[in-house]
């Protein structure tokens, strides 16, 4: 970018699919007109963390402290890295079957 453009970044959000775990379902968000490799994770509208990394071999998961409980117990943190994870290897497709199915075109 060149300084004066900005990112719509309410445009910018591609929700992918919802994962449940533990009975929370989680909504991963790409933003992808940033070019960072990582997914936004909320829960009922409540943001519950970000999940960076995700083209390394080591993603990690920056939670939102509220969240920090819940993500502590029963592997769940582990859990939602591991859903991030296949959500972005997936994220083409995802989009384009939403696209397809919405009557779009790719």
């Amino acid at each position: 970018m060149n300084g004066t453009e900005e990112i719509d970044l309410v445009g910018d959000a591609l929700p992918l699919e919802i994962v449940d775990i533990d009975g929370q379902r989680l909504t991963f968000t790409w933003y992808f007109l940033s070019g960072v490799d990582r997914l936004t994770v909320t829960a009922s509208g409540d943001h519950l963390g970000v999940v960076e990394q995700l083209e390394s071999n080591s993603p990690r998961l920056l939670p939102d402290s509220d969240w920090s409980d819940w993500l502590d117990t029963d592997g769940r943190a582990d859990r939602v890295v591991a859903a991030a994870q296949r959500q972005w290897h997936h994220r083409g497709e995802i989009v384009a079957d939403r696209a397809l199915r919405e009557g779009g075109q790719l």
